[in-house]
């Protein structure tokens, strides 16, 4: 459609009062004049007042207020929204010939200025309170003024080098406070910029205040590094820059991204003591086999919380298979117990911000364990085994989707000491045990939705120590139960990640943690080729929850 001349939501003419509360849309077609929320000609006391007009396509030659008091009167509180179609001239939030323009906003999503528009938010010689909120990018426009509040939302595509607004004639910010927000997602780096206002024939700010918007004053790149983001004048532009020396900070929810690798840590400790737990089982395949090496076989799991300074929660199988062999000596027994080792588990991993993260880790490991087991009760051990653990990652950044996969070598040792004492049916066995686990380095490519960057896993120690007591009641020729308690505790195990040369926060298990276990044997015998072991073990403190175990055993 064509409309001649002149659009407004409310006109008063040769009189005094108010226009105001009127709405204009502007979706299509040409407006000839001009258009306008609310307008008034001729008239001293007169109010323009809360009018509002939007465009969101169509053409209007001239210009568009938001409230116009023309040849008399004040225009305040005025709103023009602009997000598609074409300004030829003009774009007012609201304009006075004589009288105050105050508090009118401005608001550009989008749209096409000609070269020769002029961009003002309260034209009068007493203008006060109006703002600019820019939203988009790659606009030029012939004049800038009478803005006392410019807010600048930068999109989210924007890169550097681009400008935003360009102003080919007259720009004048003075007195005015000049804000900007950027994305944290947006790619800067040290030494990029973005021009806010490129004022091409001079720009004058004089007391112009400047400042980035509380929130939204940095950027984040695909290392999970945070940069500040600064704004200043910069000759006759307006700059958003962040410095070549800036300083940027890692984000501290990169704990994550560790915590995996603690997790880790604490599946195959699990399996360490599931493995040394084994023996039994093992011995009772060998008395009831016809020599050489008997076979036997367990599975068990686990469901624990870590305290890492924040905690993971785990859940798994372990599995053995293994071959038993003892040589009897006159004072002694030895034990040779060589074994396969399969486990795999789940974690998700809670840091107090509420960050989550979730992965998939499984290990495959041959290890062997030699005991001698003294006729006066002192029994000592020692356990070696080695394998490969692989793992997965998917969680949140800060807000950022992240995965990576991950792989390591392990190795894992334990030394143990104690003693049997026996009376009827019943036995003690107090003992001591110490624990070594190793997980290898790694590095590993982390993809996020910022992009791709290579993190390094360092090598975690794990170094555990427990005491403990066991009591066993036998209750028939081929059964008993037991129960048992202890205490470990945990000297490091802290896991390091990190991009360069920034260290992630590092989660560690350090600290105490209790058990107390319950359980029911059957013996494997000649006369019964089936044995079993069934325990549960309930943990508290630094690690929490329960593992439980079921070892069967075979002789042939």
């Amino acid at each position: 459609s064509y409309v001649k001349e002149n659009a407004y939501g409310g006109l008063l003419y040769f009189a005094d009062g108010t226009v105001s509360g009127n709405k204009v849309l502007l979706s299509g077609g040409t407006v000839s004049g001009q258009a306008a929320g609310g307008m008034s000609f001729l008239g001293d006391a007169v109010e323009v007042s809360g009018n509002e007009i939007t465009v969101t396509g169509g053409t209007i030659e001239e210009g568009v207020y938001g409230g116009l008091a023309q040849l008399g009167g004040n225009a305040s509180g005025n709103t023009v929204t602009i997000s598609g179609g074409t300004i030829n001239k003009y774009v007012y939030g609201g304009s006075a010939d004589s009288g105050t323009a105050s508090n009118n906003t401005v608001n550009i999503y989008g749209g096409t200025f000609k070269s020769d528009t002029r961009l003002y938010g309260g034209f009068s010689d007493d203008s006060s309170g109006n703002t600019l909120n820019f939203y988009t990018k790659g606009i030029t426009v012939d004049k800038l003024g009478y803005f006392q509040n410019l807010s600048f939302y930068v999109p989210e595509d924007t890169t550097a080098g681009e400008t935003i607004l360009t102003v080919t004639s007259t720009a004048d910010v003075s007195g005015a406070s000049i804000r900007a927000s950027v994305y944290d997602s947006m790619k800067m780096s040290p030494g990029d910029t973005i021009t806010l206002i490129d004022g091409r024939s001079g720009l004058t700010a004089e007391d112009t205040d400047y400042g980035m918007m509380s929130g939204s004053s940095t950027v984040t790149d695909a290392a999970f590094l945070r940069r500040e983001v600064n704004i200043r004048k910069d000759g006759d532009k307006v700059i958003l820059e962040v410095p070549e020396d800036s300083v940027p900070s890692l984000l501290s929810d990169t704990k994550l991204l560790a915590e995996a690798r603690e997790a880790s840590i604490e599946t195959l400790w699990n399996a360490s003591d599931m493995a040394a737990e084994n023996y039994k089982e093992a011995v009772d395949a060998y008395a009831a086999g016809s020599g050489g090496f008997m076979p036997y076989a367990s599975i068990g799991g686990f469901d624990l919380r870590h305290e890492t300074g924040s905690y993971i929660d785990t859940a798994g199988l372990n599995a053995n298979i293994g071959f038993a062999r003892q040589y009897e000596r006159e004072d002694y027994v030895d034990t040779l117990m060589p074994f396969f080792e399969y486990g795999r588990s789940n974690y998700t991993s809670h840091l107090d911000d509420g960050a989550r993260a979730d992965g998939d880790q499984h290990y495959t490991g041959a290890g062997v364990l030699y005991r001698r087991d003294r006729k006066d009760g002192l029994h000592y051990e020692a356990l070696v085994r080695a394998g490969h653990l692989s793992g997965d990652f998917k969680g949140k950044i800060d807000g950022y989707d992240a995965s990576y996969d991950s792989g390591a070598p392990y190795i894992a040792a334990i030394a143990g000491l104690g003693k049997v004492v026996t009376r009827d049916t019943n036995s003690l066995d107090y003992y001591g045990k110490f624990f070594w686990t190793h997980l290898g380095s790694d590095n590993v490519r982390i993809d996020n939705t910022l992009g791709s960057s290579l993190y390094d896993f360092d090598s975690i120690d794990s170094y555990r120590t427990r005491l403990g007591v066991r009591w066993t009641k036998d209750i028939s020729d081929i059964g008993s139960c037991y129960a048992g308690i202890g205490w470990d505790y945990e000297f490091d195990s802290k896991a390091r990640a990190s991009y360069r040369s920034f260290n992630t926060p590092s989660p560690s298990a350090e600290g105490s943690s209790g058990f107390l276990e319950l359980g029911w044997k059957s013996r494997l015998t000649k006369e019964n080729p089936w044995g079993a072991d069934v325990n549960v073990t309930g943990w508290a403190g630094k690690q929490r929850g329960v593992t439980y175990t079921l070892s069967v055993s075979r002789a042939f």
